[in-house]
């Protein structure tokens, strides 16, 4: 699970951050976390496992302190719950983040104070117009200072195109796209024109994508700087034939920037940024092609229409577009067989994870997913309970929703804490436990407190039989569930 999910349980339904939620979650971390100084040297054995770095080192140190508060300690729980929900954390990766971030709160101040004051998109456009962040590109930050080869990675990064695609960029790439009349000009993130792009694998295959206005930025600032920094070098009067060019002997402008000084470049790249897999092993980044399977899952998982990917990744059939859904649709079965199920009340449900993993993908819908885990009640059945999931038989979850479900747990004390003060400033009285709203309160809460527990206690990952967790009280139904489903199946 990553950052991006678990820091949107610091949010409340306004969108704005909770310091009080921020507080809770600190306070449940173990004493070895709850620092702003991270040293492997601290660490159990266990811990070090979600660590991904190099064996044979020294061991690591992480300074979320380099954040002003409480940047600082969002990322450090942020770190805990990745490693405590059995993720992997780059550390090369996450110090440069670490550092991206300070010095990008430098140049917008008004950002200071919380993650939580910027949507994640945001601050990537933030990081990366920030004049004081120290990139990796920059010599004068330790970097390799090839600015050509920082816009290539970073095109075929957005783009997903190959990287002799981008390489051979023409001179002008960029195509004006139509729009409808009256049109009152492209918002934020829309796209704004089309990128001709040399489709050097297959012949008829398209060779233009949709592009936004950041990518039309970078284009347009690396021929600013090939026209600053490599013009003096050519003849006069030449038009230079490609966006990005070879420094060397070439006087015509005629010279592709070369594959060998990319690769050679990448390879020095890697060991400075030490990034490493889940076996510790240096993570190639000339292996560039994965950026492409990386657009092309992400476009199917946000529900692109298949022939649509085709087109936009420039296949000719769709073969090859099927070998990343069915990456896709793997990797999704395997993340949710990860975790434990567990109902209202925390007890196994005696469903086999993978039966009901089946069981929810051929049942599909959008109204059956929670915010804090799924509805199992059959397709054909409409729910009259209203908004009482934490105690209905039909109500199941899993790890992947703790943070949710701790927020959730905390703002229902919060609640009955101010009705309760509400009432007997009202009338004068203390509301009874058998009051009909506080009592539903209480049972929801203590729901809450039974599944938490459960996951906690029990582990999080499913155990070697694969049988899930579910809810005390509810064999019958969940035994008549499984037997529905069977029913439905059949011819």
């Amino acid at each position: 699970m990553g950052s991006r999910r678990l820091l949107e349980n610091l949010r409340d339904t306004s969108g704005r951050f909770r310091g009080d939620v921020l507080e809770s979650l600190w306070a449940e971390m173990p004493d070895r976390f709850r620092t702003i100084d991270l040293a492997s040297n601290d660490l159990d054995t266990d811990d070090l496992t979600a660590f991904l770095t190099d064996p044979r080192g020294p061991g690591f140190r992480i300074r979320f302190g380099q954040l002003p508060a409480d940047m600082d300690r969002e990322m450090a729980w942020c770190c805990w719950r990745i490693a405590e929900l059995g993720g992997r954390v780059p550390v090369g990766v996450l110090r440069s983040l670490i550092r991206w971030l300070a010095a990008t709160v430098e140049d917008h101040p008004e950002l200071s104070g919380s993650l939580m004051r910027a949507a994640p998109r945001e601050w990537e456009r933030s990081i990366v117009g920030s004049p004081s962040r120290c990139t990796l590109l920059m010599i004068e930050g330790g970097g390799l200072g090839d600015e050509q080869i920082m816009r290539i990675l970073m095109l075929v990064a957005r783009t997903g195109r190959r990287i002799s695609e981008i390489r051979m960029l023409d001179r002008e790439p960029l195509l004006p796209l139509d729009r409808l009349g009256g049109s009152t000009g492209p918002a934020d993130g829309a796209f704004v024109a089309k990128l001709r792009y040399q489709q050097t694998k297959i012949e008829q295959a398209p060779d233009t994508v949709l592009v936004d206005a950041e990518i039309v930025a970078i284009i347009d600032e690396q021929r600013r700087w090939a026209d600053q920094h490599l013009g003096p070098r050519w003849a006069r009067g030449v038009t230079p034939k490609y966006l990005f060019l070879g420094h060397n002997m070439n006087r015509n402008a005629d010279k592709p920037f070369p594959p060998s000084r990319i690769n050679q470049t990448l390879a020095v790249f890697a060991r400075r940024l030490d990034v490493r897999d889940s076996a510790g092993r240096l993570v190639d980044f000339n292996r560039t092609h994965r950026f492409r399977h990386t657009k092309a899952t992400s476009l199917l998982n946000a529900g692109v229409p298949l022939h649509v990917v085709q087109r936009y990744m420039g296949h000719v059939s769709p073969t090859m577009t099927m070998e990343y859904a069915e990456t896709l649709a793997e990797t999704h079965e395997r993340e949710f067989l990860r975790y434990r199920k567990v109902t209202a009340d925390g007890r196994d449900l005696p469903v086999d994870t993978r039966d009901l993993y089946d069981m929810l993908e051929l049942d599909k819908r959008t109204d059956r997913i929670l915010p804090n885990g799924w509805c199992l009640l059959p397709p054909r059945q409409a729910c009259d309970k209203g908004n009482t999931c934490l105690t209905c038989d039909k109500f199941a979850t899993d790890a992947s929703f703790l943070p949710e479900l701790r927020t959730q747990q905390h703002h229902t004390l919060q609640l009955i804490d101010e009705r309760r003060q509400a009432f007997a400033a009202r009338t004068g009285q203390e509301m009874s436990p058998d009051n009909v709203w506080l009592a539903g309160r209480t049972q929801e809460h203590d729901a809450l407190g039974r599944i938490i527990d459960t996951l906690e206690q029990t582990g999080h990952r499913t155990d070697s039989d694969g049988r899930a967790v579910r809810g005390a009280g509810v064999a019958a139904r969940t035994d008549a569930l499984a037997a529905e489903h069977e029913q439905e199946r059949r011819p």
